[in-house]
């Protein structure tokens, strides 16, 4: 099974130094771009589906077909951050675990509320949003916890559904930590890969409806989650080799040759590690172009780019009338329709994360933290 959609975490998402509190640590900027180059991808898939009476991709590669797959990367990168962040503050206990999930709250929360109040807009009318317990269950984030696709399935807003995987990752992350991060690596490596293995057994054991449930799509992503910590780890380690330009490039390219040629599981995680490290640590070229602004602002508003590109689907893409028309023009006229799809998702992600998002967070924050306590502003893609 195959995770199909992502919540993209923050890069960089620490209060400033003070007393009581570690030093912030620096945004890694190439993450944060990458993270918006799949957040993209993902659109691209989500979207490419309904201008398939206009030209068909697949054909000559499957890298667009394939770009659910991204959301394994998400995971991955969730993990990995969050550990890069906060992982110092549960030295001491779990102390920190209340302002961790605040701040994760603030951080996730508000946008996705925004997004089921618009979802009961009559213009994004949909069948399988209408049961009351489908919509309680995604205010509550636990819309992805059910292991009967009967009960839940994607629901509302569904992209939504890895906000609630997330949600189980950060409820589970002082248990992460101790598994993953406190022992020995060699011992957190062999439970990791028990537990993948295990995984891979029951998925394909156990009856479908339970296979392919959401509540096993969290278990995977809990598991990604867990292996970008373990990632981290190596990133502590700071291996030489993998700071070159020929290893970013190498399993850059790893990860779309698999998606070119459909390959999945294993195929695609191991690569999307090494391309994970390999971003973290890269001191050349790679590290330099993925930190330019343009790139780099597309991850910062990334978590809107995913958030929204769902409402504009239910609003227009998936309409009869659009789809006839679509019937009536050209390949090359869809494939410009298709591109301004995928930039009004961009646009529409910008205002939303300069007018929704942050003072959302912000505003989150001070409930838990009022003046002069909360005194710092976000930083980049906090």
């Amino acid at each position: 099974m195959t995770l199909r959609a992502s919540n993209m975490p923050s890069i960089s998402e620490s209060l400033p130094a003070g007393p009581g509190r570690p030093a912030a640590k620096g945004e890694l900027r190439a993450l944060t771009s990458l993270r918006g180059i799949a957040a993209i991808a993902v659109v691209m898939y989500h979207f490419e589906i309904y201008f398939r009476h206009s030209f068909y991709l697949a054909g000559a590669t499957l890298l667009i077909n394939q770009g659910f797959l991204w959301v394994d990367f998400f995971f991955l990168l969730s993990g990995f951050i969050l550990c890069y962040v906060h992982a110092d503050e549960f030295d001491d206990g779990l102390k920190a675990y209340g302002g961790f999930l605040v701040k994760r709250i603030a951080r996730v929360y508000p946008l996705h509320v925004l997004t089921l109040v618009l979802l009961l807009l009559p213009v994004f009318l949909h069948v399988e949003r209408a049961p009351v317990l489908s919509f309680a269950a995604n205010v509550l984030l636990v819309q992805a916890w059910s292991f009967s696709n009967k009960l839940l399935d994607y629901s509302w807003n569904y992209p939504s559904w890895s906000i609630s995987a997330e949600w189980a990752s950060y409820l589970l992350f002082p248990v992460v930590l101790a598994v993953f991060y406190r022992p020995s690596f060699w011992k957190s490596a062999s439970v990791l890969s028990a537990s993948g293995l295990a995984l891979y057994w029951l998925a394909h054991t156990a009856n479908s409806d339970f296979a392919n449930s959401l509540g096993m799509a969290t278990v995977e992503g809990i598991l990604l989650f867990s292996t970008g910590v373990v990632i981290y780890r190596l990133f502590k380690l700071r291996p030489a080799v993998m700071s070159s330009d020929a290893v970013f490039a190498a399993f850059a390219a790893l990860v779309l040759i698999a998606m070119h040629f459909g390959f999945k599981g294993p195929v695609i995680v191991f690569p999307m590690c090494g391309l994970l490290l390999a971003a973290a640590l890269n001191e050349g070229t790679a590290k330099w172009l993925l930190s330019k602004g343009p790139l780099h602002y597309l991850g910062t508003i990334s978590y809107s780019i995913y958030m929204l590109h769902a409402l504009l689907q239910f609003a227009l893409l998936e309409k009869p009338w659009f789809q006839d028309f679509l019937r009536q023009i050209s390949s090359v006229e869809g494939f410009l329709l298709y591109s301004m799809a995928c930039l009004s998702v961009i646009c529409a992600a910008s205002f939303s994360y300069h007018f929704i998002e942050v003072p959302g967070r912000n505003l989150v924050r001070k409930l838990f933290w009022p003046a002069p306590t909360m005194e710092a502003k976000f930083r980049g893609a906090a």
